[in-house]
C-alpha cells in the first residue's frame, strides 16, 4: 500500500463481500462490493465515532504517467469505536465529470484495478488523506459479466459459504473463505492472505548510509531505521563482506533494536581492499536491507600528528614502509625532544630527537627514539599498530629468507634501492654493493644512521637499525633490535643499551 500524504495515514481493507455462488455464477450480478478501512491520524491514533467525507475512485494502471479512472463516487459516513469505516462500492454518489462508466460496467477482465481513496475527516470535501490499494479479487459474476465467459464454468471452484471470494494464482482460480470480523486481507508474497488487525504492519524501512571513517584495516559503518512498519524492530545491524548481495546469512554485526541511527566497527580488514556492506532491520514480518554500500580499505596509516605512511604486506605481517616520525605518544602527551648529549645519556624515559638535531632528516629517515619510549604504556605506535617484538623481527626474517625474489640475501632484500652508501667489499652482494638488486621484500629499509649511549650520532647512509620490544632475560640495560650495515651481506638481531637512538619501524596488529 502506498501512501502519499503526510497529514493522516490510513490502514486500508478491502473485503470483497457476497452471497453463495454456485454454477449458475452468471445468473444474479451482485452491483456492490463491501469496503471496509480503519483510519488512523498522522500519531497513529484510530478516528473512531466520526462522520467523514470519503472519495472513492476504481482505476488501472495503463503504462502512461497517470492511471485511467474508470469510476468515482462520494460517500458520507462514520467510523465506528474500532476507527473502522464500512460502505459499499458503487452505492454512493457517482461523480460523473470524470468517468464515462458506470459501476456495473467496469470491466474487471482488463486486468489489475486498485481503489484510491481520499477522505475528509470533516465530512466535507477537503479530502487531505489519500491513498490507493490494489484491489484483491472482485465477485467473479462482475468479472464475467464485462470480461466474458473465457474460461468454462466446470475450472470455476463453487463457492460453499457466503463471502467467499476468488483469487487467480496464475494457473488456476482459488476460494478465499471469509474470515471473522476484525481481520485484514492483505498480500503476502503476492498471494492474499487473512491477518490479525492488530498485526497489520509492513516491512521497516532502513537505509545504509556511506562510512564514516575508513582506516587501512577498520571501518565505521552507520544504519538508520527510519519506520518500524508498524511493530517492532528486534534486531538491526549491518552486514558485511568482500562480495556484494549481502544478507543476514554472511557476517553481520548486531547493533541493537528499536529506530534510529546506529552504527558498528569493523575491523581486521585487508588493507586496500574492496569490502560492501548493507544496513538491514528485522521485525515481525521479516528483514529488510538498505541499499548496499562499496569502500575501500587505506593503503597507509596516519599517526597522531598526521604523519601518513606507505605499508607493506610481507607474508602474514603488514608493516610501515616508512620509519616512525611521530612527536606525541598516542593519548596525546609529548615526547621529550632532547637534543643536549649528557641529558639524552642519563634520561630513563622516554625521548626522541632528529639525527645530528636537523629537521631536515626528520622527513626521509623519520626520528631516532631511545628505547623508553618504545615502550612507554602511553603506546608509540598509531591505534591498531604496535613496535615489534623480537619473535615477530624474526618472523619477518625467516619469511624472507624463503622468499628472496631477486635479492641475493635478507640484507639487500630488506634494505632500500636508494640512499645507502655504495661500496665494494670482500662481502659478495654487500647492501651498499649494486643498489639495483636491493628490496625485493618492499621493507624499504633506509640507512637513517644512529645516536650512540654517549649522545653522539653516527652511521647515517651507512647503517639503519630498528628496535623491538624485547629485553634479553633478567637484562636491565640491553634490548634487541635489528640491523643492516652498508658494508656487510648479513642483517644483526642483537642487543644494544636502551639509552641508545634507534628508528622505529611498526606492525600492524594481528
Amino acid at each position: 500500500m502506498k501512501t502519499r500524504n503526510f497529514k493522516f495515514s490510513l490502514l486500508l481493507v478491502i473485503a470483497v463481500v457476497f452471497t453463495t455462488f454456485s454454477t449458475s455464477v452468471f445468473g444474479q450480478v451482485p452491483e456492490k462490493m463491501s469496503y471496509q478501512a480503519v483510519v488512523r491520524n498522522a500519531s497513529n491514533e484510530l478516528i473512531v465515532n466520526k462522520q467523514i467525507g470519503v472519495f472513492l475512485a476504481i482505476q488501472k494502471t495503463t503504462g502512461g504517467s497517470l492511471p485511467m479512472t474508470y469510476y468515482q463516487e462520494k460517500h458520507v459516513a462514520s467510523t465506528n469505536a474500532n476507527g473502522l469505516l464500512t460502505l459499499e462500492l458503487g452505492g454512493g454518489t457517482p461523480s460523473y465529470p470524470y468517468h464515462a462508466l458506470s459501476f456495473s460496467q467496469i470491466p474487471w477482465g482488463e486486468g489489475s484495478f486498485y481503489v484510491k481513496i481520499m477522505i475528509d475527516p470533516a465530512g466535507g470535501t477537503n479530502y487531505t488523506i489519500n491513498t490507493e490499494s490494489q484491489l484483491l479479487s472482485v465477485p467473479y459474476a462482475m468479472y464475467a459479466k464485462n470480461a466474458g465467459n473465457t474460461t468454462s464454468e466446470s475450472s470455476i471452484p463453487n463457492g460453499t459459504k457466503n463471502g467467499d471470494m476468488l483469487y487467480w494464482n496464475g494457473k488456476n482460480w482459488i476460494i478465499i473463505a471469509p474470515s471473522s470480523d476484525g481481520k485484514v486481507l492483505t498480500l503476502k508474497g503476492g498471494v492474499p492472505t487473512w491477518i490479525d488487525n492488530e498485526t497489520a504492519i509492513a516491512l521497516p524501512t532502513v537505509n545504509t548510509l556511506i562510512p564514516s571513517i575508513i582506516t587501512d584495516y577498520s571501518a565505521i559503518c552507520e544504519g538508520y531505521v527510519g519506520s518500524d512498519g508498524g511493530g517492532p524492530v528486534v534486531e538491526r545491524g549491518i552486514c558485511y563482506g568482500a562480495s556484494p548481495n549481502l544478507s543476514i546469512v554472511n557476517s553481520k554485526i548486531v547493533c541493537g533494536n528499536g529506530l534510529g541511527s546506529y552504527n558498528a566497527i569493523i575491523t581486521k580488514l585487508v588493507m586496500g581492499s574492496t569490502y560492501y556492506i548493507r544496513a538491514y532491520a528485522t521485525n515481525s514480518v521479516g528483514t529488510v536491507y538498505g541499499d548496499e554500500v562499496a569502500f575501500t580499505t587505506k593503503n597507509t596509516v596516519t599517526d597522531i600528528d598526521g604523519n601518513t605512511y606507505a605499508t607493506v604486506t610481507i607474508g602474514t605481517q603488514t608493516w610501515m614502509v616508512d620509519n616512525l616520525r611521530t612527536t606525541r605518544y598516542c593519548n596525546g602527551d609529548t615526547i621529550a625532544n632532547i637534543t643536549e648529549n649528557g641529558e639524552w645519556v642519563s634520561a630513563t624515559t622516554g625521548a626522541q630527537c632528529n639525527y645530528q638535531n636537523n629537521l631536515k632528516n626528520d622527513t626521509k629517515y623519520g626520528k631516532l627514539y631511545n628505547w623508553y619510549a618504545v615502550v612507554d604504556s602511553r603506546k608509540l605506535a598509531p591505534a591498531g599498530w604496535h613496535v615489534p617484538s623480537n619473535d615477530e623481527w624474526t618472523e619477518l626474517l625467516d619469511y624472507v629468507a624463503n622468499h628472496l625474489g631477486t635479492s641475493p640475501n635478507v640484507a639487500k632484500a630488506l634494505a632500500a634501492k636508494t640512499d645507502w652508501f655504495a661500496t665494494s667489499t670482500n662481502y659478495t652482494d654487500a647492501v651498499g654493493d649494486d643498489l639495483t638488486k636491493n628490496n625485493s621484500s618492499g621493507f624499504s629499509g633506509l640507512p637513517s644512521g644512529h645516536r650512540t649511549d654517549t649522545g653522539n650520532f653516527f652511521y647515517l647512509e651507512k647503517g639503519g637499525n630498528w628496535w623491538s620490544t624485547s629485553t634479553t632475560s633478567n637484562d636491565y640495560i640491553n634490548a634487541y633490535y635489528m640491523g643492516l650495515l652498508f658494508d656487510t651481506n648479513f642483517h644483526l638481531l642483537s642487543s644494544q643499551p636502551k639509552r641508545k637512538g634507534y628508528s622505529v619501524r611498526c606492525i600492524r596488529d594481528n
